[in-house]
């Protein structure tokens, strides 16, 4: 009887702590040479709107996770644990979207990140910023989106999701950026 429990006892123990002990651990980051890219009109640092998602990879370094089958034509991929709040929208194939969901250290190249008040994106990118209601938000949220034409003349944009009057999600890429519940 006492074999067993001891056994038993200290493998309960280590598996309750173990969660517990995952809070002190520091959280991995996303490679060093990622540390000065920043989100923008055109994708993320060197990975651009229109890549696939092995050319991201990359660049990045990282495989990309996907958050389900990848046979359909629309899915998500992240890096996953290094970067949990970088998401990449793939449409046909090809990366449509990138996006930061929660607190980050990366932020768009105008110096803009989520947490952000809603004021700093007008001071920041001016009149050319159309602000309309939040499709699930209170009075106060809103969709703040950035439209330019790129040197091929693609349109790409950035949108910001405010909740409360502070950025809560940043997308940046093409006509993907609307999108409100993931690919639709």
């Amino acid at each position: 009887m006492f074999g067993w429990s001891n056994r038993v006892f200290p493998l309960l123990l280590l598996g309750l702590a173990l969660p517990s002990m995952a809070l002190y651990l520091p959280r991995p980051q996303l490679p060093a040479h990622t540390r000065h890219w920043t989100l923008h009109a055109n994708g993320y640092g060197p990975i651009r709107i229109g890549m696939t998602v092995a050319e991201a990879e990359k660049w990045l370094r990282l495989p990309l996770l996907a958050d389900g089958p990848t046979d359909s034509d629309c899915y998500h991929v992240s890096p996953g644990a290094p970067e949990p709040a970088l998401t990449f929208m793939v449409r046909a194939q090809r990366i449509s979207r990138v996006s930061l969901f929660g607190q980050s250290s990366i932020h768009t190249d105008s110096g803009l990140q989520v947490g952000d008040r809603e004021l700093q994106v007008w001071k920041r990118l001016g009149r050319s910023v159309k602000a309309s209601p939040h499709t699930y938000g209170g009075e106060d949220d809103h969709y703040l989106t950035w439209w330019r034409s790129d040197k091929l003349g693609h349109y790409r944009g950035i949108r910001f999701e405010t909740t409360n009057g502070k950025i809560a999600v940043i997308h940046a890429g093409d006509d993907s950026i609307e999108l409100v519940e993931g690919c639709s």
